[in-house]
């Protein structure tokens, strides 16, 4: 059974040295999914090469440069990241199902991608980001990795030189 979040909050936890998604379902219920460096290394990975293969600005210019596609992978995201919009974030309650995500299967469709979060037991949570949403998603990650002090070599240059410092607590939904 896979059910839907509506919402999203992400934040370190230095206690856990992980990371956190507070998640809201359609159903109004939190839960609160965990995320070691290893496997959020790789769907970071997993994500920007997304953006590179399936982005309409990249595909829309048809360039084969290398600097060019960075150039417009940085005004995308830049132009993203100045459409964050605040909202509260997700809070979860101590009786809010916990659990340490071990596998995520990532779909891409249409103009965006679905991601599902599994671990060893069901339940499992989905959730739908729209491109942007999921650059923007993406800058709070970083931001959130930077504050972890984890490696950035994972980052591409045009996230790097992004300049808008994002709050590591905001929703998506």
């Amino acid at each position: 059974m896979i059910k839907k979040l509506r919402r999203i909050t992400s934040e370190y936890i230095e206690a856990e040295d992980r990371i956190r998604l507070a998640g809201l379902t359609e159903k109004n219920e939190t839960l609160s999914l965990w995320f070691t460096m290893r496997l959020t290394s790789r769907l970071v990975t997993h994500c920007v090469n997304l953006l590179a293969k399936h982005s309409p600005e990249i595909k829309k210019t048809g360039s084969s440069d290398k600097l060019s596609k960075q150039n417009i992978q940085s005004f995308v995201q830049q132009s993203a990241e100045q459409q964050i919009a605040a909202e509260p974030s997700v809070k979860v309650g101590h009786n809010s199902t916990s659990f340490l995500v071990k596998e995520i299967d990532v779909k891409p469709i249409n103009q965006g991608l679905v991601m599902i979060f599994k671990d060893d037991q069901a339940p499992q949570y989905e959730i739908f980001l729209e491109i942007q949403q999921l650059r923007q998603w993406l800058r709070m990650l970083y931001v959130i990795w930077r504050r972890a002090e984890w490696p950035t070599h994972i980052w591409p240059d045009w996230m790097e030189k992004s300049t808008n410092e994002s709050s590591s607590e905001r929703s998506i939904h």
